[in-house]
């Protein structure tokens, strides 16, 4: 970013380091560049801080599309463009307290957004030695039972849903579409599920003169869709019998790879999945 003025002092912590300042003044951390230093290495696992986040800021009152501006990120000549985000000192903040504090890097940065966070609002002098941390401490208890909170509020639609597609067998689209459903991070119907797995080249529409669809052979090979053979039945203007289509199914490693597809939450677990 071009217009941007990157400003770190050498004594200082690396997320000091990736702060950056707009021409107006406020301050910025891309959230591509922080990512690493938290010790993520996928974006998708990173966002899922990230979203965790948002939630977090909403429920405070804040601004999301202030704290958190969409910024996509073009990498080479040529797209698509990442998904990015430039991230508030606030929005940073969060971003570090809802990662994994099993990860060294988020538990540095938990330190650092909680004490640089708490001396903004303040606007007193840096504390040091045990006062520092003494403000760390507090700072993070007071988090956590925020966190709790938000955590208990997706247990209940995450049980209901690992109770749901903790089965083996297959499913209709139908619900198939109601078991990804109930993950909280997907809203999805029987026709728009058929709709996405024609997108991405799970099915096509069927020659079949009664139309319908089909599971491309590839999905079938790969235990995702199952194809239930339909019924003869008696044309009573030709006089001849007919096969309809198949019947299209969706197994549970199917259902897995979906919710995998559509950004689920990652609170999945399926004795079948692969």
């Amino acid at each position: 970013m071009s217009e941007l003025q990157a400003t770190a002092r050498g004594d200082q912590s690396p997320f000091e380091a990736l702060r950056e300042v707009r021409p107006d003044g406020s301050e910025l951390w891309d959230a591509r560049r922080l990512m690493p230093h938290m010790g993520y290495a996928a974006w998708q696992d990173f966002q899922t801080a990230i979203e965790r986040a948002k939630l977090a800021a909403e429920n405070s009152g804040m601004s999301v599309v202030e704290n958190f501006r969409v910024a996509p990120k073009v990498t080479g000549r040529r797209g698509p463009a990442q998904a990015n985000y430039e991230l508030s000192r606030y929005a940073a903040y969060l971003v570090a307290l809802n990662g994994d504090p099993r990860k060294q890097e988020t538990a540095s940065a938990q330190s650092y957004f909680v004490i640089r966070t708490r001396e903004a609002e303040t606007a007193a002098p840096a504390l040091t030695g045990p006062e520092l941390m003494a403000t760390a401490l507090l700072e993070a208890a007071a988090t956590l039972k925020a966190k709790d909170q938000q955590i208990a509020e997706l247990e209940a639609p995450a049980r209901a849903w690992n109770n749901l597609a903790d089965a083996k067998g297959n499913y209709s689209v139908a619900e198939a579409a109601k078991i990804l459903s109930q993950d909280p991070n997907i809203s999805i119907g029987r026709d728009r599920l058929f709709d996405f797995m024609h997108s991405k080249r799970w099915i096509f529409r069927s020659r079949n003169p009664r139309g319908g669809w089909e599971a491309r052979q590839e999905q079938v090979d790969l235990g995702r869709l199952y194809e239930r053979p339909a019924r003869p039945f008696l044309n009573s203007k030709s006089g001849e019998y007919e096969l309809p289509a198949p019947t299209l199914r969706v197994t549970v490693k199917g259902i897995a790879r979906l919710h995998d597809l559509l950004g689920g939450s990652g609170q999945l677990t399926l004795s079948d999945a692969a």
